[in-house]
């Protein structure tokens, strides 16, 4: 580590005086600007930076520019003053071009003619001369037809030639005048061709003098732009100079006290360990010696006078049968038996005893201790600090010139910030690393060098214990197998003939022997043989085995490797240096495995290869007599997915011959070391943020904060990370989460602001999701993406209102704007919204046509808000909708339901009267119209009509009604027309009500009479308006009251339902009528308005005609008797 940063420090301090080199002196040798003849419109090219100006910006330039285009305006002007009298000679010229062609034709049609004329007179002149000779009275009547016939044609055909004649000598007399008119204009456009010369002239002038100044002006532009650069330049090295050694100091001092820690924390941990092993090694030999050679005592012992008592029991019992013949048969065939057992059990005892006593000797020696490093030791390491955001400017920056012209201070401005701002980074990036390692270098050494001398007494104990069991266990069987040969030989040459085991062997052996047939005296010989064969046999061929086998086993330790894997290691080590190290496994994190091999041969070992996950690494070279770890021997990367198990198969391989050389391994067969599977952990991001929410709800316009709760799941303290917030709509997140530094454990942060200002993006569905980010890498992510929306306030300046719930569905919400007209034209009154609308829900609504969706909350929160709006018409969107708001008992109270035809449509549509003259909780009908959610465009406009004040509605009737649109099917002027005669039903039905609940036997004729005397009423306004006669200014009122008494005569009189609802009394007053039999007649007011119908035809006989013809064309009822 120190010899690297060493060497690159070397290597940059070198480079360092070509790197610094000024970008303006590199310039330098470049062509020179004032060399390049096309500079005007080559000058961006030799330009530090972008222009943050535009040259016609300069005043002077301005002046140039406004006197070039008055210069190309008078030339344009001259053009065009000369253009007519070329049009008047082209015309002239095609006109002369036509009459002559025309006059060719005309010729020949003369000629014609005249051939035709001769012909015709000289049949005269026949037949003249015919009739005279002719005497038959009959025969003469017939010729003198035909010369009259004849003389009817030649009459015609002079007339024809005259004709002829008459249009030729026109053409001539025109062609006399077109030639005048040529010659004259002629000399008009001689005389304004001279004048267009002399603008042309002047025009060439003043580009002339325009580009003179403009070429002097850029080169100024960049003479300052140049000198601005050289002064950013010098700046920029200073500040960078002071910038990288600040953050070079400050990365490099913590990373170097960080990775000299980590680095000597594990060579101080590996030089415990080594001390630890050595004493425990020694420790676990005594304990072996001490217990096996206690344990082989005893069983030597037990197992020797067990062979003796047998060998006396049977001595004894052959005795006996010595003199017999068995004794000689059994004793050849024992000794056969006895001598193959003896090399059986040498061979296979004295094998072991040699192969333990060699393995021993050759494994309990203590091994040098190395670490080697691997392909990729330092491959996922440590970078240099990038350049620190918000750091891109020093003291010294200071991009001000005190030049007169303001052109020329942006373009020294843009020279200094283009050149500071690209040599600021890039010598700071020069610099930093040189600084970085400096101080990287001095704090790894100083802390490597503290923790690599420290004591680790866990370490110390747990590799003491280890080395001890090992030690024990590996000479435990070689002590305990010595001490029971030795104690088995000397308890069966000197027994112990009083102990339990030789007794009960003898005596059984006694006893057989005495009880044994004859036929038994030939198998005790055999056996007596073959002990004493083997016992004869046994010690010399277990040692000739022993000698070979240790000899063997020795000279493999010798001449080849013998490989023990003591461990495996995954160290995740980040990316690009993030997140290494931290204790957690995340998405894509490089990895490096770690082995630790001993080779216990004299050999050292170059084949060994390394497979994790089936890619092959090499290992480099283990030394003898070695335990070796291999850093960063291999590497893997994360691949699973999030919350799933990251796993390593690593495989070690390599050739072994032998059982001594593969004793270590798992398969001997395969060449395999070892073969396990590692397990690192669940795959996670260190970080993580969830929680993503609004402080409050999103009105556009409006900007609220967006808060989220972040922790830290990993062992390390995270900086610079950045929160990433990203939405589906542009301009929502206007400003982003603070980074996090020092950060550990969890906090909830909240100082992101957004904010929705388009009205196209309200009541769309907003995404915004996020991510944490160190130096590109992500480290956490939100585990759910917020999904949001923006609401509208309502906006009282638009008369057509949304009412709706926008949490029951967003989807149903969005149709109905579009339906209704599109955001841009509708207000909002969304009940989910908290506290934006209280003051309209609180006073109410005027003058609107609301069109109401019932579902959610709606109903309940707009009670009181109905109760005291005024002139507002609803329209509900299904008949659930309709009865839900004709259950409003305390406004529909008393109301009225009738059924009109609007728009045409072959459907009725049910609309709803309240009655505030009998209900004084409500101040206007509120009429509720039925219609359909997929299509309401025609009672829109009914309800627009229908929420205007009587005054706005006759000046709206009497500004729009044309006779261009009133006869022609317009559907705007349809729909107001209709919803004025369905206010003026309305109107005239509130009376009725309360006419009909004063009727007791005869009722109350004075509230009958309110249809004439109240002149709040809409009928009678319009009478009013009308005046005593129609006019052109007041025409249109007229063609709609024309409409208007139409409609109300004949559904009033004649219309089933609305006869059935109006009460006589009432209907009656609005026509001519007499007050009691004997009363006089009296005109109501719809009678006033027939009689000054009779004046239209004095304005517009066309209006009164088509109003008879088409009369009640837009009366809003289908007339049912």
């Amino acid at each position: 580590m120190k010899k690297r940063g060493t060497a690159l420090l070397s290597t940059t301090l070198i480079l360092f005086p070509l790197l610094s080199i000024s970008p303006v002196a590199v310039a330098s040798g470049h062509k020179n600007f004032r060399h390049d003849r096309n500079i005007v419109s080559n000058w961006k090219d030799y330009y530090k930076g972008t222009p943050s100006f535009k040259l016609k910006k300069d005043p002077t330039m301005a002046r140039y520019n406004e006197l070039v285009e008055q210069a190309e305006k008078n030339v344009e002007d001259a053009k065009e003053n000369i253009a007519p009298f070329n049009k008047i000679i082209n015309n002239e010229q095609k006109n002369i071009v036509e009459r002559n062609k025309k006059n060719s034709q005309l010729n020949k049609e003369i000629i014609v003619k005249t051939k035709e004329r001769v012909s015709l007179a000289t049949k005269v002149k026949s037949l003249e001369g015919q009739i005279n000779l002719e005497n038959d009275e009959v025969k003469k009547q017939e010729l003198k037809n035909k010369l009259n016939t004849v003389k009817s044609n030649l009459i015609k055909v002079d007339n024809e030639i005259i004709k002829i004649s008459n249009e030729k000598q026109e053409n001539i007399k025109l062609n006399k005048q077109s030639k005048t008119k040529i010659a004259n204009a002629n000399k008009e456009v001689a005389l304004l061709r001279t004048i267009l010369a002399k603008y042309e002239r002047g025009l060439n002038k003043s580009i002339e003098r325009k580009q003179k100044y403009k070429k002097n002006l850029v080169l100024d532009i960049l003479d300052k732009n140049n000198e601005g650069s050289r002064k950013g330049h010098r700046h920029a090295i200073d500040d960078a100079d002071e910038l990288a050694i600040e953050v070079g100091e400050l990365y490099g001092t913590r990373d170097g006290a960080r990775d000299g820690e980590e680095d000597g924390m594990i060579s101080g941990r590996d030089k415990v360990s080594q001390e630890a092993r050595a004493n425990g090694d020694r420790a676990g030999a005594t304990d072996a010696l001490e217990r096996g050679t206690e344990t082989g005592r005893n069983e030597g012992l037990r197992d020797g006078n067990y062979n003796r008592g047998k060998q006396d029991g049977s001595i004894q019992g052959i005795h006996q049968a010595q003199n017999s013949d068995a004794q000689l048969r059994g004793s050849q065939l024992g000794k056969e038996q006895g001598s193959k057992q003896a090399q059986i059990n040498g061979l296979r005892d004295g094998t072991n005893l040699g192969e333990a006593q060699a393995i021993s000797s050759n494994e309990s020696k203590a091994l040098q201790r190395k670490e080697i490093d691997g392909a990729f030791i330092g491959a996922f390491a440590r970078t240099t600090p990038v350049y620190p955001t918000g750091r891109d400017r020093g003291g010294r920056y200071n991009n001000r010139a005190t030049y007169k012209l303001a052109i020329l201070k942006e373009a020294y401005k843009d020279g200094y910030n283009f050149t500071y701002n690209r040599q600021h980074r890039r010598h700071f990036n020069e610099r930093v690393e040189v600084v970085y390692e400096s101080f990287y270098s001095k704090q790894y050494q100083r802390n490597f060098n503290i923790f690599e001398n420290m004591d680790y007494p866990q370490v110390r104990e747990e590799s003491f214990q280890s080395a001890r069991t090992s030690a024990y266990n590996r000479d435990f069987p070689g002590h305990r197998s010595n001490a029971r040969a030795k104690y088995e030989r000397i308890a069966f040459e000197n027994p112990d003939k009083n102990g339990s085991v030789y007794k009960e062997v003898y005596e059984s052996e006694r006893s057989s022997s005495y009880s044994i047939e004859y036929s038994s005296i030939k198998e005790e010989a055999r056996i007596d043989s073959k002990d004493e064969t083997y016992q004869a046999m046994y010690p010399v061929e277990k040692e000739i085995s022993r000698k070979n086998a240790h000899s063997s086993t020795d000279n493999t330790y010798k001449t080849a490797a013998v490989l023990k894997l003591e461990s495996i290691e995954v160290e995740e080590v980040g990316i690009d240096g993030v997140g290494s190290r931290d204790g957690i496994v995340q998405p894509n994190e490089n990895k490096t495995i770690n082995i630790k091999v001993s080779n216990f041969g004299n050999v050292a070992k170059k084949d060994v290869k390394v497979l994790v996950n089936g890619v092959s690494f090499s290992v480099p070279s283990i030394p003898a007599r070695t335990t070796a770890t291999i850093k960063a021997v291999a590497k893997s990367q994360v691949n699973g997915t999030l919350k799933s198990r990251d796993k390593d198969q690593v495989v070690i391989v390599a050739k072994a011959n032998g059982k001594i050389e593969a004793r270590h391994f798992s398969s001997i067969s395969k060449g395999i070391l070892s073969s396990q599977v590692v397990d690192n952990g669940l795959v996670q991001y260190p970080l993580e943020l969830d929680h993503l929410a609004l402080s409050s709800e999103l009105i556009r316009g409006k900007s609220i904060s967006l808060r989220a709760r972040v922790s830290n799941k990993s062992n390390k303290k995270y900086s610079g990370v950045k929160v990433i917030l990203e939405s589906d709509t542009d301009g929502v997140i206007k400003k982003g989460f603070s980074d996090l530094n020092n950060f550990s454990g969890a906090k909830t942060i909240g100082d992101s602001i957004v904010s929705v200002t388009k009205k196209s993006d309200s009541y769309s569905p907003i995404l915004i999701s996020a991510y944490l980010e160190k130096n590109g890498v992500i480290v956490g992510d939100a585990t759910n993406a917020l999904s949001i929306f923006a609401k509208e306030a309502f906006d009282n300046s638009k008369k057509v209102v949304v009412a709706t719930d926008s949490h029951h569905s967003l989807r149903n919400t969005k149709d109905l704007i579009q339906r209704a007209g599109g955001i841009e034209n509708v207000a909002l009154l969304d009940t989910s919204i908290r506290s934006a609308n209280q003051s309209v829900l609180t006073k109410g609504l005027e003058n609107k046509a609301v069109v109401i969706d019932t579902n959610g909350d709606v109903l309940r929160k707009l009670r009181t808000t109905l109760k005291k709006s005024k002139n507002t018409a609803l329209i509900s969107l299904s008949k659930d909708s309709f009865q839900n708001l004709t259950n409003l008992s305390e406004i529909y109270k008393n109301s009225t339901y009738a059924e009109f035809n609007i728009g045409n449509q072959n459907r009725q549509t049910g609309i709803r009267f309240a009655n505030p003259r009998l209900n004084k909780n409500i101040s206007s009908s509120l009429p509720i119209i039925s219609a359909s959610k997929t299509n309401f465009t025609k009672e829109l406009e009914i309800a627009k009509a229908l929420s205007q004040s009587n005054d706005n509605l006759l000046s709206s009737l009497k500004k729009n009604i044309k006779e261009s649109n009133f006869f022609n099917g317009n559907a705007k002027i349809e729909g107001l027309v209709e919803g004025a005669t369905i206010k003026s039903f309305d109107e005239i039905m509130q009376v009725n009500g309360e006419y009909i609940e004063s009727i007791k036997i005869f009722g109350d004729k004075d509230i009958a009479d309110k249809v004439n005397k109240d002149k709040a009423l809409f009928h009678n306004k319009l009478n009013t308006a009308l005046g005593s006669k129609a006019k052109t200014d007041n025409i249109g009122l007229y063609m709609f009251a024309s409409e208007v008494f139409n409609s109300l005569n004949e559904g009033l009189n004649k219309h089933k339902q609305y006869k059935k609802i109006m009460r006589e009394a009432v209907t009656k007053r609005l026509f001519t009528w007499k007050k009691g039999i004997f009363g006089k007649k009296r005109k109501g007011a719809l009678s006033e308005i027939e009689k000054k119908l009779g004046t239209i035809s004095k304005v517009s006989k066309s209006v009164s005609s088509k109003l008879k013809s088409s009369k009640g064309q837009h009366k809003p009822y289908n007339l049912k008797k």
